[in-house]
């Protein structure tokens, strides 16, 4: 397909945020997050004249009661589908399942669509922990966070959640005829290694990537009680 537009489909704690952000940065399109996320409001992503702009709430905290309905979400997609500008956005599966396999379908016909996977669940729900108990999200520089606990009281049903997430999109992987399918444990955390095949354009708009960060060996060192979560999940 021919086009600038990039769509990454994923589940948490993936790396999206690295692959999305290192494609826009590299191509110098415009990146727009996570644009079917609810938490959104439906003007943060205007189209005027069939040009999508991106408004970014200030406090995105004060914006909840302003989310983004299925329907209106379900119109984004279509509206960017249509833009004449590039664009590079991202979605995990639950956010796209709500919408109707169609919606799915669509992009992926349209756009250059992206699966993006972790194979090791375990280093997925490892991640999920240390991000949950910090409240980073995302890192732009090498984090080891120390002395992180498994809470089985807050933790395990978001677990089970993230297993669900990632069967469903692994069961994806050949059932629509991607632009790319990367797994996570293939990118060395250096961008124009791992995106070599897109041409580098020139470098005016940049900002710091997310980076790559903490094995699973590691990880399985900062949460201390890692006896016990292995034995809830069954890993």
């Amino acid at each position: 397909m021919t086009t600038g537009k990039y769509f990454i489909v994923t589940s948490p704690r993936s790396g999206s945020h690295y692959c999305a952000e290192s494609l826009a940065q590299r191509l110098q399109i415009l990146p727009l997050g996570e644009c079917l996320h609810h938490m959104y409001p439906n003007d943060v992503y205007r189209f005027d004249n069939n040009i999508l702009k991106v408004y970014w709430p200030r406090n995105l905290k004060d914006q909840t009661i302003r989310r983004s309905s299925n329907q209106e979400i379900k119109d984004r997609v279509y509206n960017l589908i249509s833009t004449k500008n590039d664009w590079q956005g991202q979605a995990h599966i639950t956010h796209l399942l709500p919408l109707g396999g169609s919606v799915l379908r669509d992009i992926v016909k349209n756009t250059n669509a992206i699966l993006l996977y972790r194979e090791n669940i375990l280093d997925t729900i490892l991640s999920w922990i240390i991000a949950y108990e910090t409240e980073k999200w995302v890192n732009t520089e090498v984090q080891t966070p120390n002395n992180i606990v498994y809470k089985r009281d807050i933790h395990l049903d978001n677990i089970k959640f993230l297993i669900k997430c990632d069967t469903h999109l692994k069961n994806l992987k050949n059932k629509y005829k991607w632009h790319k399918i990367y797994k996570y444990e293939d990118f060395t955390g250096n961008p124009d290694i791992d995106f070599a095949e897109y041409p580098k354009r020139e470098q005016i708009n940049v900002w710091n990537l997310p980076v790559k960060s903490n094995t699973e060996k590691e990880k399985r060192n900062i949460v201390q009680n890692i006896t016990q979560l292995l034995e809830d999940i069954n890993v």
